[in-house]
């Protein structure tokens, strides 16, 4: 009778993970639910319900579906994983690394666990440790292209170009269509005095997502840095046109405006950026502010 109550319990994890699939998370937590009352030892029911609660926003209700599932297999990797993503979700940043960790420790091969943690690694600045990580997933899995990616991004932030440009362009290539390497990949050859590289990084951003404000904002900075003035306020504008509140374009195209001595265009601009973000009130020339407060 045993094996079959735990049978059946398997059934009802089955036909919960298919609806979970079609993001049916209620129906599939009830599947998950009868499926604990068949067999309250069955410790992949309670992990697959955590994940349908963690869905819904149901974060603690998931943990303790988590802790249940470990109690009653210490040794369940995904469980310790899944705690971890609902922690992180709760901001609980040391709490997902210590689950993430103990995942980690019961399969070292288990490659989300690096990923995420180096994630979390990276937001609280720890980066080596997060590169750390993301180098495992790539030892484990070498045509990971988010591990890449992140990698880059980590490399970065502590001013190793030269690594996050190689780490860009190697996800590039193992995802052609990685929008956002291409995106990071610009800004850091922009930052490094690559202007060209750069605007040609952005303008396949653009090709893939044409009405994308901000990289238009981008494309004109770096034609300012080239001092093709008159093409980087064409860009400007047409950031401005996709998005009338983005106060980086205004600002961007008034300084630009100065170069080529539209003094008036440039307090129009400055005079926007500032009603939009009146930090930026510091940041404006001087003697222009003047006259825009003046006005």
């Amino acid at each position: 009778m045993a094996a079959e109550d735990e049978l059946s319990a398997k059934e009802w994890v089955k036909k919960g993970n298919a609806k979970y699939v079609l993001n049916d998370y209620i129906s599939a937590i009830d599947d998950f639910t009868k499926a604990i009352e068949m067999d309250p030892t069955y410790e992949p029911a309670y992990n697959s319900r955590g994940i349908a609660k963690d869905k819904l926003g149901h974060y603690y209700e998931a943990l303790e579906d988590y802790t249940n599932a470990i109690q009653i297999n210490p040794e369940y990797s995904d469980a310790y994983y899944n705690r971890g993503v609902t922690k992180a979700n709760l901001n609980d940043a040391y709490g997902a690394i210590s689950d993430f960790t103990l995942a980690i420790e019961l399969n070292q091969l288990f490659v989300l666990p690096y990923l995420k943690r180096g994630k979390i690694y990276e937001n609280i600045n720890d980066f080596e440790s997060a590169i750390n990580d993301f180098t495992k997933v790539i030892e484990i899995n070498p045509d990971y292209a988010e591990a890449y990616f992140d990698r880059g991004n980590a490399r970065g932030n502590i001013s190793d170009f030269s690594g996050a440009i190689s780490d860009f362009t190697k996800a590039i290539e193992l995802k052609s269509d990685y929008i956002k390497a291409y995106y990071n990949r610009g800004i850091i050859r922009r930052n490094i005095g690559d202007l060209s590289g750069a605007i040609e990084d952005f303008y396949y951003v653009i090709e893939m997502e044409p009405e994308n404000a901000d990289v238009y904002n981008q494309i004109g900075i770096a034609k300012g840095d080239l001092q093709d003035f008159n093409g980087a306020i064409d860009d400007f504008t047409k950031a401005i046109l996709l998005d009338p509140e983005l106060t980086d374009a205004f600002f961007n195209r008034g300084l630009t405006k100065c170069y080529v001595e539209d003094y008036a265009g440039a307090i129009r601009d400055f005079a926007i950026a500032i009603k939009l973000d009146p930090d930026f009130t510091e940041y404006v020339p001087k003697d222009l502010l003047d006259q825009i407060v003046e006005d």
